[in-house]
């Protein structure tokens, strides 16, 4: 029991969940790298502004002032007021596998040009590389596996971690490979068509049909084991047959 409750307690010193408040609508959206985040925002913004034309500038980088963000350093006395019972919580989550080969190819993988972004540098540095240098898919989940969850970059780290899972109560929680039905079962829960707001982008690095092209029976076993919290917590299926949906 005391071993649990150090742990819940580092895990919520060390993880900052990406919160964004949109106070018109009393909601509150967790947001997750590699899981639409940044069409997600974008659209609560145009929702927020009651827009469906508009179009934000740096979404993840800038302020807006219908959405606003935080990262919080203060969970623990933030959890109160995130839990509020008139307010509805809501997230996206996506399967493992596809998540993670998604966060290798856009901040691990050779960059186009031979240049990284300054946030791939830090993705980058945070798995002990310099430079240009380089790693395979499978040396990249070698490493993650030796990473603690709470030091990990947010764009592998464990969606029940920057989710705070069981410490968040969510109203709602959508799967990404579902997006037309959730979209459609979000829009139910708010009482408002969203569908026009949320204008998903073109997928920057096509995980989802190229899983084949990296993963083999030994990758997946790995994967499983460095997420099997998120496979067992979000009802991801293990195996060769998730791999291949």
């Amino acid at each position: 029991m005391l071993l649990r409750l150090l742990s819940r307690r580092r895990r919520l010193r060390r993880i900052r969940p990406k919160i964004n408040i949109i106070a018109e609508r009393r909601l509150i959206y967790i947001s997750l790298p590699k899981v639409a985040s940044t069409t997600l925002k974008a659209g609560l913004i145009r929702f927020a502004q009651g827009d469906p034309d508009y179009q934000p500038v740096g979404v993840q980088a800038r302020p807006h002032p219908a959405i606003r963000a935080r990262s919080d350093d203060h969970i623990r006395r933030s959890l109160a007021r995130i839990n509020r019972p008139d307010w509805l919580r809501i997230c996206f989550v996506r399967d493992p596998y596809a998540r993670a080969l998604s966060a290798y190819l856009d901040r691990i993988a050779p960059a186009k040009g031979g240049r990284f972004q300054p946030s791939q540098r830090r993705a980058r540095a945070s798995l002990g590389l310099q430079g240009r240098q380089t790693l395979s898919f499978a040396e990249f989940l070698e490493r993650v596996a030796r990473q603690r969850p709470e030091t990990m970059n947010s764009h592998w780290r464990p969606q029940v971690d920057s989710l705070l899972w069981g410490e968040i109560r969510y109203d709602f929680v959508g799967r990404l490979e579902a997006w037309d039905e959730e979209v459609e079962r979000l829009s139910a829960l708010l009482g408002a068509e969203l569908r026009p707001f949320l204008q998903r982008h073109p997928r920057a690095t096509g995980a989802a049909e190229r899983l084949d092209d990296y993963y083999d029976e030994e990758l997946r076993a790995l994967a499983a084991q460095i997420w099997r919290r998120d496979f067992e917590a979000l009802g991801y299926p293990i195996g060769p047959t998730a791999a291949n949906r």
